[in-house]
């Protein structure tokens, strides 16, 4: 059994600069303090620190606040500048979106984000069942929606 990590990151030296892992969601970011051993380091790690202590309260309460409809804006709006092309043309995937954002609200819209369970998908699915699409389109659009909630 692997033990759990760290809570609290711990500097380390890295080619002369004084370096932290930071976990956000479940993925590794490595923060640059300054040089090692540098009072500058010690000013940037006592700060970071304190961003972390702090965050899981901020985090929570602004989870809690949020709104399936507040939720879906802001995905739709990470999903335009997100899904380009290299020439910068937007790729087809907004559009779907667009359309899932449409239904969700209608059923979902006003209900804290953080009340938006297994139940809920459930429905939405139905919706998209009733509307007469076809199981690869459903399994798509809901596949869309469990992206936009992750």
């Amino acid at each position: 059994m692997s033990r759990s990590r760290n809570p609290i990151p711990t500097p380390r030296c890295h080619k002369g600069s004084a370096v932290v892992d930071v976990y956000r969601g479940g993925k590794r970011r490595t923060v640059t303090l300054g040089p090692w051993g540098s009072p500058e380091a010690e000013k940037e790690f006592a700060r970071l620190l304190a961003e972390r202590t702090a965050a899981p309260a901020t985090a929570y309460a602004e989870r809690g606040s949020l709104t399936v409809a507040e939720l879906l804006l802001a995905y739709l709006t990470h999903a335009d500048r997100h899904y380009r092309h290299a020439d910068g043309t937007p790729t087809g995937e907004t559009p779907h979106v667009k359309i899932i954002c449409r239904h969700v609200r209608e059923l979902y819209g006003h209900t804290p984000a953080a009340e938006f369970g297994p139940l809920a998908l459930k429905a939405v699915r139905e919706k998209f069942i009733a509307a007469g699409w076809c199981r690869k389109s459903v399994n798509q659009q809901i596949e869309r929606l469990r992206r936009a909630f992750k």
